[in-house]
């Protein structure tokens, strides 16, 4: 497994959500995503809060 898949699959153990959170993230820094910003914005910060 190559670490982008280590990742999410340490993420998803939050829940799914942060798998997307981090997925979105990914696709978002080399095109445009196809997401609602607003649940981007709210998922990012719960993920941020649950790592720290």
């Amino acid at each position: 497994m190559h670490e982008g898949g280590k990742m999410l699959s340490r993420l998803n153990k939050f829940g799914g959500w942060a798998g997307d959170v981090f997925q979105a993230c990914k696709q978002g820094a080399h095109k445009p995503g196809m997401f609602d910003l607003e649940v981007l914005v709210r998922d990012t910060r719960r993920l941020a809060e649950q790592l720290r």
